[in-house]
């Protein structure tokens, strides 16, 4: 944006690349750009892989949601030079490098919003379920939008166990009860790594909801049943070594 500010609402900003500049999903340059529930993610760039704040500009951002994006320099979700950046109810990944300069927070929250994902909805992997921190915590008077990014048939300002009237959501999605529904285990991560002749198979899931337990398939075969945790809120880790391989074959794991 150059020097005609803008207000932009219900928008995603994902899988953006600015090369070795700035803001990778939006460089705001003397003007004053509004966001009212917009998600940036798996953004990159130089600078502020999410965005670029610079030369005076003054930007705002309402219930919105910067996770996941990256810079090979500074700031992975904001870039803040010679601007001023405001957040409101926000969520925003906020460890080491994620943000360059200082913004102004002001009931933010810096966990991680669950997007459902591939898996579970792959026509809108970065919709939100209803675990998430972002669920019923935006403040309703930025947006005076009635449907989410979706459009008509998905409202905004939903209670997300009733799904009646109730308070927005943070970002481009509203959490809609019963269709946005993830699987009963939020996984967030699964590797294999080859260690002393056998494969090391971890993976880590961050809740689970009348979970049994994991089967394990090496290509094809099925070669083992793990226990699961049941029902739990509480971050699980899991293992399996699997001994019965070959080196220099290169095999595929199903969870």
């Amino acid at each position: 944006y150059g020097n005609n500010a803008v207000t932009v609402t219900n928008c995603l900003f994902y899988q953006n690349n600015a090369g070795m500049g700035y803001g990778g999903a939006a460089y705001n340059y003397s003007a004053g750009p509004v966001y009212n529930n917009c998600t940036f993610t798996e953004n990159t760039a130089g600078n502020g892989g999410g965005v670029s704040n610079y030369n005076g500009s003054v930007q705002t951002y309402n219930n919105c949601i910067f996770w996941g994006n990256s810079a090979t320099s500074n700031g992975d979700e904001i870039y803040i030079a010679g601007g001023t950046s405001t957040l409101n109810y926000s969520c925003y990944q906020n460890e080491d490098g994620d943000i360059f300069g200082t913004p102004t927070a002001s009931n933010c929250i810096s966990t991680d919003p669950q997007f459902v994902g591939i898996l579970n909805n792959s026509d809108h992997p970065y919709s939100i379920g209803g675990i998430s921190p972002c669920c019923d915590t935006g403040n309703d008077g930025y947006c005076s939008e009635t449907v989410d990014i979706r459009g008509s048939g998905f409202s905004r300002k939903l209670d997300k166990t009733t799904g009646e009237a109730g308070t927005i959501d943070m970002g481009a999605y509203e959490y809609q009860p019963g269709v946005d529904s993830p699987l009963p285990i939020a996984l967030t991560s699964f590797t294999a790594t080859f260690l002393n002749g056998a494969v090391q198979l971890t993976w880590r899931t961050a809740t689970e909801t009348e979970n049994a337990g994991f089967r394990i398939y090496r290509d094809d075969e099925m070669i083992a049943e793990i226990e699961g945790a049941g029902t739990t809120t509480e971050p699980h880790s899991y293992a399996f070594t699997d001994r019965f391989v070959i080196p220099g074959r290169t095999y595929r794991y199903v969870l």
